[in-house]
C-alpha cells in the first residue's frame, strides 16, 4: 500500500513552505537546491566551545556501544563533523508516534548525505528537551484498545507545576500505567518481550529523562543516533555567554521578533508563537524549582513573580553566578541549538516549521548561521486488518477527510453507487432548471420578486438536503457491519478526530509486529516525500 494522503493536516504556511512558495523563501532557506557542503562551510565557531560541547556529547553517549554509534562519537572529535538535529518534549514511551519520525527523519537524513561523500560528516542527534515543564503533554499516551477503538492512558504520578521535566522521577504509579496498557493490547508472539524491556526502563524512581532516553536508544540502538541533554550542568556553564549576548541584545531581537510576526500576519499566515510584549523567551528557576519567565521592560529586567528590576549588569552576574537556573525558551533555544553545536540542519514538525519562520532576523542578529529547516516525516501506518477493510470497501485514502460523517456520506453517497443518492441529485438538478425558468419569467414580471425566489430555493434544497441526510443515516443502520468497518477505517487514521501520528504511541505497533518494525519504517518512509506517507504492514 503506497500512497500519499493529499487532504491539508496541518497550516497553511507548513504547507506553503513544502510547495516552496516565494512568499515564505523570505522567512525560511529553500529546499531545492540546497549545496549541503556550502551550508557546512558557512557555520563559524562563533561561540568557541564547539569543541567543548562535543566533549559533552561524546560523554553523555558514551553508553552506546552499536558500531553506527561508536562510528559517530569517533567521528565528533573531526572539525568538519557536523550535526543534524531534531528535538521533541519527553512524551512517555517516546508518545506521540511523531516523535520517533522525527528519529527517524533525523538518522535518514544523515545517512543519505554521509553517502555523498562529501568533505563533511553528519551526525544525528536527538535534543532531548528536558527544561520543558508542561507536564500534561508528556504524561499520556494513545493506544486502541481490542476493538480498534482510541484510548487515552495516563501516568497520574503528582504534577509540578513549572517544575522542569529533567527534575521529575517516576512513581509507583507507573506500574499502574503500564498494567493498564498491557490489559488493554491484545497480546501477540511480541507482548512478553515488550513489556519485559518497557518494566526494565519505565520502573519506580527512575528519572523520567533516562527513561524517555533508554527507550529511544532501545528503539534506534542500531542506527548511530546520538542524544544531547541540554540540562546538563556543563552544557549550563558553557552557555553562559550565550544567555549574556542574548541579553545584551534584547532591544534588538524583540523589535525583530514582533517585526517579523507582523510581517507574517500581514502575508496571510499565523503566528505560532505570541508575540507578548516584555517577554524575553528565557526561563529562570527559582528556589522552589519553578521555572519563571524573564521579562524587560523600560531597559530593567524582571522575573514574574519577584518584585525586584535587574540592570544589564545585574542579571549578566545573576547569569553568571547561578548558570543552572537558566534555560532557553521556544524562541531563544534554536538560536541556543545552532551556538552550541556546528548544526547544518534542524528537522522540524509543521508547528515548528511555522515558528521556526519567526526566528529568522534573530540569527542574524546573534550573528549565527541559521540551519537548514528539514521537514518531518509526516506518515500514518494502515495494519493488515484496516488495510483489508479499505481494499473491500474500495476506499480511496487520497479521498478521506478528516471528518468521520463526511466519509460516512462520501461512501454511501458514492462507493455503493446506491440509487437513493441518485434520485436526490437528480431531484435538485430538476428544482434548480425549474427555478431557473422561474427567474427569468420574474425579470419580466417584476425582478424585486427574485430574492424572495432564491431564499424560497434555498429553503427546498436545505429541506432535500436534510431528508438526504437522513436516508443516509437508515442506510448507515442498515448495513450495521460496513459501518463499523468505515469507523475503524477511521479511527486507525485519525483516532479522536486527529492524524494518528499525534496521538497514537509506537508501543502499539510494537506489541503486534514487534521492534524489527523500527527498521522496516526506517526502510519504507521516504524523507524526499513531503506528502504525507501511507504506510502498509
Amino acid at each position: 500500500m503506497k500512497q500519499v494522503l493529499k487532504i491539508p493536516l496541518y497550516n497553511k504556511f507548513y504547507y506553503d513552505f513544502l510547495a516552496q512558495d516565494k512568499k515564505v523563501l523570505k522567512y525560511l532557506p529553500g529546499l531545492d537546491k540546497i549545496n549541503w557542503q556550502e551550508e557546512c562551510d558557512k557555520i563559524k565557531d562563533i561561540s568557541g566551545i564547539h569543541k567543548d560541547i562535543k566533549k559533552v556529547l561524546i560523554e553523555q553517549n558514551k553508553d552506546l556501544t552499536s558500531p553506527p554509534a561508536q562510528e559517530n562519537l569517533n567521528k565528533l572529535a573531526n572539525t568538519n563533523s557536523t550535526i543534524i538535529f531534531t528535538g521533541q518534549q519527553l512524551g512517555i514511551l517516546a508518545s506521540p508516534l511523531y516523535t520517533v519520525y522525527k528519529a527517524i527523519t533525523t538518522i535518514k537524513l544523515a545517512n543519505t548525505l554521509n553517502k555523498q561523500r562529501s568533505k563533511c560528516y553528519f551526525i544525528p542527534v536527538f535534543w532531548l528537551e528536558t527544561n520543558d515543564h508542561d507536564f500534561q503533554e508528556v504524561n499520556r499516551l494513545g493506544i486502541w484498545d481490542k476493538n480498534l477503538t482510541p484510548l487515552t492512558l495516563m501516568y497520574n504520578g503528582k504534577e509540578r507545576s513549572k517544575t522542569s521535566i529533567h527534575h521529575y522521577r517516576l512513581e509507583k504509579v507507573i506500574i499502574n500505567l503500564l498494567s493498564d496498557l498491557h490489559r488493554n493490547l491484545i497480546d501477540t508472539e511480541f507482548t512478553d518481550q515488550l513489556f519485559t524491556i518497557i518494566q526494565s526502563i519505565y520502573k519506580e524512581g527512575t528519572d523520567w529523562l533516562d527513561s524517555t532516553r533508554n527507550f529511544l536508544k532501545f528503539l534506534f540502538q542500531d542506527f548511530g543516533l546520538l542524544y544531547f541533554n541540554p540540562a546538563d550542568v556543563k552544557v549550563k556553564k558553557l552557555s553562559l555567554r550565550f544567555y549574556v549576548k542574548y541579553l545584551e541584545n534584547i532591544e534588538q531581537i524583540r523589535t525583530e521578533f514582533s517585526d517579523v510576526s507582523s510581517a507574517l500576519l500581514k502575508d496571510g499566515y499565523k503566528n505560532q508563537i505570541k508575540n507578548i510584549a516584555g517577554k524575553t523567551f528565557i526561563h529562570i528557576e527559582n528556589e522552589a524549582l519553578q521555572r519563571e519567565h524573564l521579562y524587560y521592560k523600560d531597559k530593567k529586567f524582571y522575573r514574574e513573580k519577584l518584585g525586584r528590576k535587574f540592570t544589564l549588569k545585574e542579571i549578566k552576574d545573576f547569569i553568571c553566578n547561578n548558570p543552572e537556573s537558566f534555560s532557553p525558551g521556544v524562541v531563544s533555544r534554536p538560536l541556543l541549538q545552532s551556538w552550541l553545536l556546528p548544526t547544518v540542519a534542524y528537522v522540524a514538525g509543521p508547528a515548528e516549521i511555522t515558528y521556526w519562520a519567526q526566528l529568522k532576523n534573530l540569527f542574524d542578529k546573534m550573528e549565527i548561521k541559521m540551519p537548514v529547516i528539514f521537514p518531518r516525516i509526516s506518515a500514518t501506518i494502515i495494519e493488515p486488518k484496516i488495510a483489508r477493510f479499505i481494499r473491500n470497501h474500495k476506499i480511496n485514502l487520497e479521498d478521506i477527510n478528516l471528518r468521520y460523517n463526511d466519509i460516512i456520506k462520501t461512501y454511501y453517497r458514492s462507493f455503493l453507487k446506491l440509487p437513493y443518492s441518485k434520485r436526490f441529485v437528480y431531484l435538485k438538478s430538476v428544482i434548480e432548471k425549474e427555478f431557473k425558468k422561474i427567474n427569468q419569467m420574474f425579470d419580466q414580471l417584476d425582478p424585486t420578486l427574485q430574492p424572495v425566489s432564491v431564499k424560497a430555493y434555498n429553503r427546498i434544497i436545505n429541506q432535500i438536503e436534510n431528508l438526504e441526510n437522513k436516508t443516509i443515516h437508515a442506510l448507515e443502520l442498515k448495513e450495521k457491519t460496513v459501518t463499523g468497518h468505515l469507523k475503524q477505517i477511521y479511527n486507525a487514521i485519525f483516532p479522536y478526530n486527529q492524524p494518528q501520528e499525534r496521538f497514537i504511541s509506537i508501543c502499539y505497533f510494537l506489541n503486534k509486529f514487534g521492534i524489527e518494525l523500527i527498521p522496516g519504517l526506517i526502510n519504507e518512509l521516504k524523507i524526499d516525500e513531503f506528502n504525507h506517507q501511507i504506510v502498509g504492514l
